[in-house]
């Protein structure tokens, strides 16, 4: 069993190795469905080719990265608003538009004021396309809670509302209350007719 679990994690780095080196060399288009679908175990070797000197393999990385959405890009790429190349700077701006949240936005903000013009330009328009994401409920940081949400909140076990619950207990009361009512109506008069059948004659109404 220890050497079958061994064999299954070399095979799974290695076939990650082998995405990698296409998508750094020129079999780009078919690495990037793989490391798609390899998820957050694909976001720190991804991480690392955004500082590559091939813009090409900086904007494929950045793309598998929107795509996974991982939070774990952002901080370094926040990092990367304080790099001493304006061109570094400028690439972590356009990728924390395309992946990032409220942390992003901040980083962004504070950044707006980049001496280099291209790079302030692209942190104005990272920061729109994340002011943007909001206004749309787009955002992939919001669409992956709401699916959190729902997971946790299944059928049946949804929280009801206080009012709610309080009213049907009310309801519940009263119902019983009528309920006991009728019976204990039904018990009298029973007895009452039970009483007159075998009462007979000695019981005279009050009319005669």
């Amino acid at each position: 069993m220890a050497h079958d679990d061994i064999a299954l994690s070399t095979s799974y780095d290695a076939e990650l190795d082998l995405l990698l080196k296409k998508l750094k060399g020129f079999s780009r288009a078919t690495a990037i469905p793989g490391l798609i679908k390899k998820g957050d175990t694909a976001v720190p070797p991804l991480i690392d080719l955004l500082r590559d000197n091939n813009k090409h393999v900086r904007h494929c990385a950045a793309y598998v990265l929107e795509e996974i959405g991982s939070d774990i890009a952002v901080p370094p790429l926040i990092d990367l608003l304080r790099d001493g190349a304006p061109k570094v700077r400028q690439e972590a701006a356009e990728i924390l538009g395309e992946i990032g949240g409220d942390a992003a936005l901040k980083a962004l903000t504070i950044a707006q004021n980049d001496p280099d013009r291209k790079v302030s330009a692209e942190i104005r328009r990272g920061s729109d396309k994340i002011i943007q994401r909001r206004r749309d409920g787009s955002d992939k940081t919001i669409q992956r809670q709401r699916e959190a949400q729902k997971q946790r909140a299944e059928p049946g076990q949804r929280s009801e509302n206080p009012d709610t619950g309080l009213l049907k207990l009310m309801l519940a009361i009263i119902l019983a209350i009528i309920i006991g009512g009728l019976a204990l109506l039904w018990i009298i008069t029973n007895l009452f007719t039970f009483q007159l059948t075998f009462s007979g004659s000695l019981i005279i109404p009050f009319w005669i």
